[in-house]
């Protein structure tokens, strides 16, 4: 009562607040509940950054004891996991529980568990496999071919990309000795089209799958300077460009695969003008960087 008693008015008869006052009352408790709010925020994002280590030692107990791998085929309940990965049922049930809070796992049932598309890297951190292909049964662009409104998307935040890093490959590239470029899984354009638009001189290509460049339109003020070929990269390339331009394609393969498509671009080359690589490189900063390599 005492806690009470210091937050509440113990008048039996208060007197009744003024209109204003009264506004002025619930601003005041307005603004206190924000601030209440704000302050509750900042502790549960603390408590959330002081525990983080509890939750990579929980994803890491689950790795090693490989379940997304025991629940690949479907789920199971917490009995047969512990058997098979030779852990305690109960000690296994709360951390499965705990990591379906988390979304890692799904509880489809008293003691019975199933994987989510998070459990799913887990699953290519043991195996090498790509966790897309893994959960769906194709590659990632197959899928988007039979999902014609999610490559919408993707194309889409891809053409935002190429706005956004456009002037940064202008910069740390000169175009002038290029006369022919080849934009390789180019989507729609977007980045061939401004690099057009800034070197008058240049002849372009757009190329990648045929659904992805079928709806694609030739801008008027580039007319008779710019192409659309539909074709599979890893079979070949246009020929008969003297320079090729990769944006956010070779980080997306392995290293086989990135040697068949750096190959068909070696083949088609004129002459060895250049290859223009853009792509994510780690660093000790969080920034990408701009990379022109020599042909």
């Amino acid at each position: 009562m005492g806690r009470i008693s210091s937050v509440l008015p113990m008048d039996p008869a208060p007197t009744p607040p003024s209109a204003a006052g009264a506004a002025g009352t619930a601003t005041s408790t307005t603004a206190g509940s924000a601030a209440a709010d704000a302050g509750q925020l900042l502790a549960d994002q603390l408590i959330t950054m002081a525990s983080g280590a509890w939750v990579s030692q929980m994803v890491f107990v689950a790795a090693e004891l490989a379940l997304a791998d025991q629940l690949a085929a479907g789920e199971r309940g917490v009995e047969e996991l512990a058997a098979a990965c030779g852990a305690d049922a109960d000690g296994l049930f709360r951390l499965l529980r705990g990591l379906a809070g988390l979304g890692i796992f799904r509880e489809t049932g008293p003691r019975r568990f199933a994987l989510t598309p998070l459990a799913e890297l887990l699953h290519s951190v043991r195996t090498g496999a790509g966790a897309f292909r893994h959960r769906y049964g194709q590659s990632v662009f197959a899928y988007y071919q039979h999902h014609p409104q999610r490559a919408e998307v993707f194309d889409g935040a891809m053409g935002d990309f190429s706005r956004i890093h456009t002037q940064a490959v202008l910069a740390a590239y000169d175009f002038r000795a290029i006369h022919h470029l080849v934009d390789v899984g180019g989507g729609g354009g977007q980045l061939l089209a401004m690099v057009l638009a800034a070197q008058p001189h240049l002849r372009g290509t757009l190329f990648d799958q045929p659904q992805v460049v079928a709806p694609v339109q030739v801008p008027p003020e580039l007319a008779g300077r710019w192409t659309v070929a539909g074709g599979d990269f890893f079979a070949g390339v246009p020929t008969g460009a003297d320079a090729y331009l990769l944006k956010h394609i070779i980080h997306d393969w392995d290293d086989g695969a990135c040697r068949r498509i750096l190959t068909h671009v070696r083949a088609a080359l004129l002459e060895s003008v250049g290859l223009l690589m853009r792509r994510i490189v780690a660093t000790a900063s969080p920034v990408s960087v701009v990379e022109a390599v020599a042909a």
